[in-house]
């Protein structure tokens, strides 16, 4: 098996995924505490790309952790992109019924479940209550928090 094939092969296998999950975040942790990075203030991940292409990139700290989001979460959403079957989309659409109860669902009462259960269990911490509340706002945000 030559090494690219056996490498989609790991990086394809969803069983390896918890695993991925907790070496990034197990690396994340080992960066932020030995380059004390909580006293750099970070690059937005699109500045860093800009940088790069007009040629002005500098290998900071910052600017470095800025790629390494995109990076990252490329290596992450990779493996469910590739699993989608394109041909089913056509199947999808043919089926408007099922469609319109994901749209349902994912826009009219998950946001109000997510809203009422911030309401219960984060009244008392308004960051938290909001980050709660963005996150019911959005669905399939999952990958990329």
């Amino acid at each position: 098996m030559n090494m690219r094939r056996g490498w989609l092969h790991i990086v394809q296998d969803f069983r390896m995924l918890p695993v991925f999950v907790v070496v990034s975040m197990a690396i994340g942790i080992g960066f932020g505490k030995w380059y004390s990075i909580s006293n750099f203030e970070l690059t937005p991940p699109i500045d860093a790309i800009k940088a790069i292409f007009r040629g002005q990139y500098e290998f900071t700290i910052p600017n470095t952790l800025a790629l390494g989001v995109v990076i990252g979460l490329f290596l992450m959403m990779y493996p469910a992109m590739t699993k989608i079957r394109f041909e089913d989309l056509g199947k999808a659409a043919r089926s408007p019924k099922q469609l319109l109860i994901v749209l349902f669902f994912n826009y009219a009462v998950a946001p109000f479940f997510v809203l009422g259960l911030a309401k219960i269990f984060l009244a008392g911490h308004p960051d938290l209550y909001t980050g709660l509340v963005l996150y019911g706002l959005a669905p399939c945000i999952a990958m990329v928090i």
